[in-house]
């Protein structure tokens, strides 16, 4: 599961959005979520006292049992697909090419 954490004031996060979407597509076998963290009081005590979220985009990688693989920040998409080649290689998954997404 990629769990992205984005906020609605967020210029960096909306900007990332078609992307993530794009990247989803790419990355069929994964489950993308998006959780807006300034949606509801629980959505932003999960951001900032679970998930210790500083800045944004945040993103993280879960196992299915709920295991958190991996997280990072920032719009770099190479980082992005090179993070998540990684966690598909940890658990056994077919990894995809890095590709320039636009």
């Amino acid at each position: 599961i990629v769990l992205e954490v984005a906020f609605t004031f967020c210029r960096s996060c909306r900007a990332f959005e078609r992307k993530f979407k794009r990247l989803a597509e790419e990355f069929k076998a994964v489950r993308f979520v998006q959780l807006m963290g300034n949606s509801t009081i629980g959505s932003m005590e999960l951001c900032t006292k679970e998930l210790l979220v500083r800045k944004s985009p945040a993103f993280f990688i879960f196992r299915r049992g709920g295991e958190k693989l991996a997280q990072w920040t920032g719009t770099n998409t190479n980082t992005f697909q090179e993070e998540l080649n990684r966690c598909l290689q940890l658990v056994g998954e077919p990894q995809v090419g890095v590709t320039e997404v636009a």
